[in-house]
């Protein structure tokens, strides 16, 4: 993390985007690019999280656009989702962030649980980060980035690396 920073965002939301031209660039299948996509959002994760401070961080991974996608592609994603989320949840709680810090029990979530801890429970976005170029924030957190400053950047999200990431906060800790 870049050292003379005096402003970290509370709550920093990224549009991940940019897996399948990864891939493309590179002759590779899509698969490929959601793979290295997802080690990609692991390794944010746990720096902006576990090392940047960041205490509240929201990713835009899959929209119900996608799902007009091949249905071999989506499978794909939805197995890479659910095989691997709980290996970034179970560092997460190692870190103390989500439950484990005491304030709720994990045999204590139910539907009630979830429902009261969506989107409207978040505190407004302080950042919004969207990779590959793109300049739209495509229906995410509409309200919640109402004040939220906005980075573009036309990295491709599997190439998104910590040092991308300290020049987005670098750049966040600048605006006034």
């Amino acid at each position: 993390m870049p050292e003379a920073l005096t402003r970290i965002p509370t709550h920093a939301a990224i549009i991940v985007d940019g897996n399948r031209r990864w891939a493309k660039n590179r002759g590779l299948p899509a698969s490929f690019g959601h793979k290295a996509g997802f080690d990609r959002l692991k390794e944010i994760t746990r720096y902006a999280v576990g090392d940047c401070g960041i205490k509240v961080l929201s990713l835009y991974v899959f929209s119900t656009e996608n799902f007009a996608r091949d249905a071999k592609e989506v499978g794909y994603l939805m197995d890479l989702f659910a095989n691997n989320f709980r290996t970034i949840a179970e560092e997460m709680n190692e870190r103390d962030c989500q439950v484990q810090n005491g304030t709720l029990a994990p045999a204590d979530i139910n539907e009630q649980t979830i429902e009261s801890h969506l989107y409207r429970q978040l505190p407004p976005v302080d950042f919004m980060i969207r990779t590959s170029g793109e300049e739209r924030i495509s229906n995410f957190l509409l309200w919640q980035c109402a004040y939220a400053e906005f980075y573009f950047t036309p990295v491709l999200f599997p190439d998104f690396t910590k040092q991308c990431f300290d020049e987005a906060l670098a750049e966040y800790a600048h605006r006034d």
